[in-house]
């Protein structure tokens, strides 16, 4: 995929350039899935209650030492996981672009209903709703 082309392209700088760009966009889709996993375990131990075989008395213990994650952050991807993981793999990975507050506040609006509409406002303008309403 090119990222910019015009009356550069062929230039060394454009060629690094291009090459630099399409190396972030796959290492953002690959944290996207790794995040996804990362959420989708903790969902596991959260639900079974698992961090006492790891020798923890608290999910929250598990996470702060395991992890270096307060609580609530670890709770957010596991609601996060909760309401996107019963919906279409288009809407999880769109809203893996966003970080886990944002995340966090779409789960609380977004649904395979509104969806379309909530996407077509931008990922600037989610963020400045989200810091609108305290999310942020």
């Amino acid at each position: 995929m090119r990222w910019r082309s015009g009356e550069i392209e062929g230039c060394e700088e454009s060629e690094r350039a291009e090459e630099l760009n399409e190396a972030i966009v796959y290492a953002l889709e690959e944290r996207r899935k790794l995040d996804w996993q990362i959420a989708s375990s903790l969902h596991r131990v959260w639900v079974d209650e698992l961090w006492s075989y790891l020798g923890f008395s608290t999910f929250d213990g598990l996470c702060v030492t395991q992890f270096g994650w307060t609580g609530p952050k670890a709770r957010a991807m596991i609601f996060v996981y909760g309401v996107f993981s019963m919906y279409s793999q288009d809407l999880r990975d769109w809203v893996l672009k966003f970080d886990w507050k944002v995340a966090n506040y779409l789960a609380r609006r977004v649904n395979p209903t509104n969806f379309d509409a909530w996407r077509d406002l931008g990922i600037l303008e989610i963020r400045r709703r989200a810091r609108e309403e305290g999310a942020l």
